[in-house]
């Protein structure tokens, strides 16, 4: 994931991606750039830190073992 997550007000004049909420359901946040497409709803700051988490957990696994890991 090559975007920047940005916390505060979303701001419609932006080219990004708006989600749900940030950490929490009181913050606003949005993903500045071309991110993954959404099947069913919208992602929140959490959907994005479970893939991001998840991705460096594998490529660690994959460094670590030397065999492809996904």
């Amino acid at each position: 994931m090559n975007g920047i997550v940005r916390l505060g007000a979303h701001r419609s004049n932006r080219l990004g991606h708006a989600m749900r909420y940030g950490m929490n359901p009181h913050q606003a946040a949005e993903v500045v750039s071309g991110g993954p497409t959404v099947v069913n709803g919208e992602p929140s700051l959490i959907n994005y830190l479970d893939a991001l988490h998840a991705f460096a957990l594998v490529h660690e696994a994959d460094a670590l073992t030397g065999r492809p890991a996904a």
